[in-house]
């Protein structure tokens, strides 16, 4: 089972540090962070201000562009995933997907069915170098900019998540008809997808998930394109002091499905024939030991006449082992003696170990 928070902190640091440490404490696998805090950066040398990304050390970030260094972060990214580290997964950025600072794209793999993480912070575009203002129209809104212009192949199972910051009766029955409008483009893109929403009616219509306004719910999350995973467990967590709920959900794999697509056949072990397996493992083992006799019997081992001394290298140790056709190296020595004392009884190797012992004190 895969646990997951999603969150929008508003900017908060206090809020995004509270954040991270009860994830950490109950062991979330995926945290989806909208208006994460950031710290600007602003050393010497860098020809405009960076922003810096509050990291955690149980906790590997991503962000929605590529990015060489979390202190040093050229555009403000509004969105962020965090993937626990020792989470029994993998995850990839899929920038050529989407790289904007509202958007991003993740891949999860590692598991018996992958899926794609959207994370989306819908909302205008930031104000780009030199304008005096950013935009207000709808068409610079994130889901019309770029959600919509994303196609997910249809065996491709998804997770869309986000603060969608749009109003609609799919999500939210007692939403203001007036603001529906500006929530078809999103409400058309989720069914065309043939998305699944996650949230929980009961809960939402108790309490929006934003808390500044009542009945304000604009923190989603939608699935869809599972075959043997099932989302649930949706409900509000403890608060982080922003003006949004600290919201987590759950993927479970269908354990019986997955269970009989990699199922191996099994064996009545009851039902053996134990006389003709053991016939068959004495007639297969008689070779390994005549050939481990033969790698031990290597005059360099045995001779003290055949062992190399140190003013000649070459000679002696240029000998085979008798019938095995190997050189006498100290691989294959090694290997005789493993084989021998495998194959062997005790006896037996307590009387080589006396031979060699003698044939060392001939040699002093």
């Amino acid at each position: 089972m895969l646990n997951f928070i999603q969150h929008n902190t508003h900017k908060h640091d206090v809020a995004q540090h509270t954040l991270l440490e009860q994830a950490s404490r109950n062991q979330t696998d995926v945290i989806l962070v909208q208006e994460p805090a950031l710290a600007r950066n602003k050393m010497q040398g860098l020809s405009a201000d960076a922003y810096i990304c509050i990291t955690h050390p149980s906790y590997d970030v991503f962000t929605p562009q590529p990015a060489t260094d979390l202190s040093r972060i050229p555009i403000a990214p509004r969105v962020l995933v965090y993937i626990r580290k020792n989470a029994r997964i993998q995850a990839n950025p899929r920038y050529d997907i989407c790289a904007d600072p509202d958007l991003q794209v993740i891949e999860i793999v590692g598991i018996p069915e992958p899926f794609l993480i959207v994370n989306c912070y819908n909302e205008q575009q930031q104000r780009q170098e030199g304008q005096r203002q950013r935009s207000e129209r709808q068409e610079d809104r994130t889901v019309n900019r770029l959600l919509q212009h994303i196609q997910l192949d249809h065996r491709q199972p998804a997770l869309i998540a986000g603060d969608f910051n749009a109003h609609h009766p799919w999500w939210n029955p007692a939403c203001n008809p007036s603001a529906i409008s500006a929530a078809r483009p999103l409400a058309e893109w989720l069914t065309e997808h043939q998305a699944v929403l996650i949230n929980d009616p009961e809960v939402t219509n108790e309490k929006g998930t934003y808390i500044s306004a009542a009945h304000s719910v604009i923190d989603l999350a939608f699935h869809r394109g599972f075959q043997t995973t099932t989302w649930g467990n949706w409900r509000y967590l403890e608060g982080t002091g922003s003006d949004h709920e600290v919201i987590g959900f759950a993927a479970t794999p269908d354990v019986e499905t997955i269970a009989t697509a990699v199922a191996r056949p099994l064996f009545n072990w009851k039902k053996a024939n134990w006389e003709v397996f053991a016939a068959e493992l004495q007639r297969g083992t008689q070779g390994l030991q005549q050939l481990a006799q033969g790698l031990f019997d290597c005059p360099a081992l045995a001779d003290p006449g055949g062992a190399p001394n140190s003013q000649n290298n070459d000679g002696p140790c240029t000998y085979y082992f008798v019938g095995s056709g190997l050189a006498a190296t100290p691989t294959t020595r090694l290997l005789g003696r493993l084989l021998v004392q495998s194959t062997s009884t005790r006896s037996e190797r307590q009387k080589r170990q006396c031979g060699r012992i003698s044939s060392a004190r001939r040699l002093r």
